[in-house]
């Protein structure tokens, strides 16, 4: 039997609307497409607006860098009158600095900002003729711009400062640092709109170390802040409480007389604050020995008001390395967990580092005297008080007996005067003597303080950069002897040091015990789980 296979008809398409309807979708498509460009577009051009309106950036750093501190948006909310900023920065730095340079016109834009049409900011075009002549015309010079790679080191010479102008008054900072530069420029907009700057004075005619000589550095920092006098007893010239808010006794190295001694037990009676940087011993880098330095009454003036300074140096296993790499326990580094955050002005300190200090403690207080630890070493410091110390890197031995020491303390409270009933001590030669008959005698205070520290190194040129935070510690200090604490927590901002804590010898020993164990029983464990799994993998297959 035959059968014919009937040719199977196809379905009639019509061609001609598929493709309009084709074309009318894609119409939509495009048009619904450009409709929503042209919406995006108005939205970000909305936004763009907004933002130059209402200008908002989330700082996610831990001490808030890339935001201004509440002390600077005070002082800008205060300005009475313009202050001008006109910013220097030379087009020839190298690639690294570029980063930071748009990390401060950032900042400085927020100085714009906040300040509220008072802060008029001006970034100078490198490329112009006058470039060069404006900034030195503002106090500005050219400073090496050091570039490391690789394979090679280059230094360029440019610009990279700030010209400040409030009204007739000028200043600048010559050389931008980007760790610093908020304190930095809130320091000297502070010194321009606020002329009437508290006076601190600094002793002299003991042979004390000098800002003219031995802390200059430390010491420019602290004029941006306050007026800084030398004050000189020799004359007898009494010293008023009420103009210099504070007195900075700095490594004194010859004998006080009696008429020195009473003008200061006069000034803290007036309720003067007095901050002493003794020194138990001389440091000779040269043959590196300590010599026990002479008396010179100012320990006994101490005692008088419950404080002593002790006749030895420090060893702690908490130090500075010299080089970074060199273990040298007589740098001593005081941590966070040392440092009393009660104090205001410590607070935010986090580190500190002492050289060849002695530690510092109460003496016979009086029974309205308190006695307060503000930094101290760790529990694992010693110390010696030989005549002479051998302080050769190699050289110390570490002491079975260690203990925690206090580098730094604080005696406030009620004070009567040692010279209460008794006469003015006469200069060596009376005809001299400028004291004034009617200036008055003061025999009693309650608010007078002395802050004493076992070190004076700390603070000098030659060793204030062994911690980035010893500048912060010392005028700290100052503010808050002086009642100045308008910047005080700015100046920390961008200072954070992360020491390692020392450990006793039991968390060392255990801690050495679980390193060494851990990579053998690492590799067990591995080889116990991989057994396993193929011991799974084989019971899977049968």
């Amino acid at each position: 039997m035959k059968f014919k296979l009937k040719k199977p008809t196809l379905p009639k398409v019509t061609f001609v609307n598929s493709v309009n309807k084709a074309k009318s979708i894609s119409w939509k498509l495009s048009s619904f497409t450009l409709v929503r460009i042209l919406v995006l577009i108005l939205v970000l051009f909305g936004i763009n607006i907004l933002s130059q309106r209402f200008f908002y950036r989330i700082d996610l750093t831990e001490n808030k860098s890339y935001s201004l501190d509440k002390e600077t948006k005070s002082l800008l909310g205060k300005l009475d009158d313009k202050v001008k900023l006109d910013v220097y920065m030379s087009s020839n730095m190298p690639s690294e600095f570029l980063p930071i340079r748009q990390n401060i016109v950032d900042l400085l834009n927020e100085y714009d900002r906040f300040g509220k049409g008072k802060i008029t900011l001006d970034i100078k075009d490198p490329n112009k003729d006058s470039f060069k002549t404006d900034a030195a015309a503002a106090g500005l010079y050219e400073k090496p711009f050091l570039s490391r790679t690789a394979d090679k080191t280059e230094v360029a010479q440019g610009y990279f400062g700030i010209a400040l102008t409030y009204k007739e008054t000028k200043d600048a900072i010559v050389f931008i640092n980007e760790n610093t530069i908020e304190y930095d420029l809130t320091s000297k907009i502070n010194k321009l709109v606020n002329t009437d700057l508290p006076t601190v004075g600094f002793l002299t005619g003991h042979s004390e170390k000098s800002l003219d000589t031995d802390i200059t550095q430390i010491g420019g920092y602290l004029k941006t802040q306050y007026k800084v006098v030398s004050v000189d007893f020799s004359a007898g010239q009494p010293l008023d409480a009420s103009t210099v808010k504070a007195l900075v006794i700095v490594d004194p190295q010859t004998e006080f007389s009696d008429r020195d001694l009473f003008e200061l037990d006069q000034y803290l009676m007036q309720g003067g604050k007095v901050l002493v940087l003794g020194e138990s011993y001389t440091n000779n880098l040269t043959s590196y020995t300590l010599t026990k330095n002479v008396t010179t009454k100012l320990n006994t003036f101490l005692q008088r008001y419950g404080l002593e300074e002790t006749a030895n140096v420090l060893m702690d296993e908490s130090f500075t390395p010299v080089n970074g790499m060199i273990t040298y326990p007589y740098w001593v580094l005081a941590q966070t967990d040392n440092i009393n955050h009660q104090i205001p002005v410590l607070a935010d300190l986090t580190a500190a580092t002492f050289f060849w200090t002695s530690s510092v403690r109460e003496f016979e207080l009086g029974s309205n005297q308190k006695f307060t630890k503000l930094i101290q070493t760790t529990n694992y410091a010693w110390d010696l008080s030989d005549d002479t110390v051998n302080i050769y890197p190699q050289n110390f031995t570490v002491s079975k007996d260690r203990k925690q020491y206090t580098i730094a303390g604080m005696v406030d409270g009620s004070f009567t005067s040692f010279y209460q009933g008794k006469d003015i001590p006469a200069l060596k030669t009376p005809s001299e003597d400028k004291r004034p008959k009617d200036f008055p005698r003061y025999d009693q205070s309650d608010k007078a303080k002395i802050i004493l520290v076992g070190d004076s190194d700390f603070i000098t040129d030659s060793f204030y950069t062994g911690n980035e935070q010893n500048p912060v510690l010392f005028i700290n200090l100052i503010d808050w002897l002086s009642g100045n604490d308008a910047l005080l927590g700015l100046r920390s901002k961008s200072i954070v040091t992360r020491p390692i804590t020392p450990q006793s010898s039991a968390a060392k020993l255990a801690i050495r015990a679980v390193v060494t164990a851990l990579v053998p029983l690492s590799v067990i464990a591995i080889g116990f789980g991989y057994n396993l799994y193929r011991r799974k993998k084989v019971s899977s297959i049968k």
